[in-house]
């Protein structure tokens, strides 16, 4: 009897569309594919339903994981191909714009997208404290999303923080 393993379906979701099984750099990818997706949410629904979308990504992610988890010979609980946690992450940090006053946020919000981008690029590679204490003590699905929620949350404070400086400056 062969073993079982994840359908097309849920890896088409986990690698966001394929993106995760790139070959180099699929957390970028992945993160690259997010913004896109993300731009196209914003301009049709608003940033409303980017958080709807983010809150959606996090649950979906998080249930597929679970039942990948739950498969014989699952080994490595957060393989590289996974990238729908960047996808929620990164959704995560675009969500800080709205914490920003409407003039500051029109005056950054190009700059604060690219900003966005490689910010959560930047702490969900280095993983800083707390993110990788997240990182090394949840293994299970919810710590494969969670990390990535830290780190967006930290790239969403900083992204404010520069917002700031950006109108200080210009």
């Amino acid at each position: 009897m062969p073993t079982p393993s994840l359908d097309a379906a849920s890896k088409i979701i986990l690698s966001w569309g394929g993106l995760g099984f790139l070959p180099k750099a699929p957390g970028t990818w992945g993160t690259v594919g997010g913004v896109a997706v993300a731009v196209l949410v914003v301009h049709f629904t608003g940033y409303g339903g980017l958080a709807v979308a983010t809150v959606l990504a996090t649950i979906v992610g998080w249930a597929v994981l679970t039942r990948a988890f739950q498969l014989p010979n699952t080994t490595d609980l957060d393989p590289g191909w996974v990238v729908i946690d960047e996808v929620a992450g990164v959704w995560l940090t675009l969500l800080f714009l709205l914490l920003l006053p409407s003039e500051v946020r029109k005056d950054f919000e190009t700059v604060g997208w690219i900003a966005a981008f490689i910010l959560f690029r930047l702490f969900d590679i280095a993983k800083p404290f707390p993110i990788n204490l997240v990182d090394a003590r949840i293994k299970s699905a919810w710590g494969v999303m969670f990390d990535d929620l830290v780190a967006g949350v930290m790239a969403g404070v900083s992204l404010v923080l520069i917002a700031y400086l950006w109108r200080a400056v210009a």
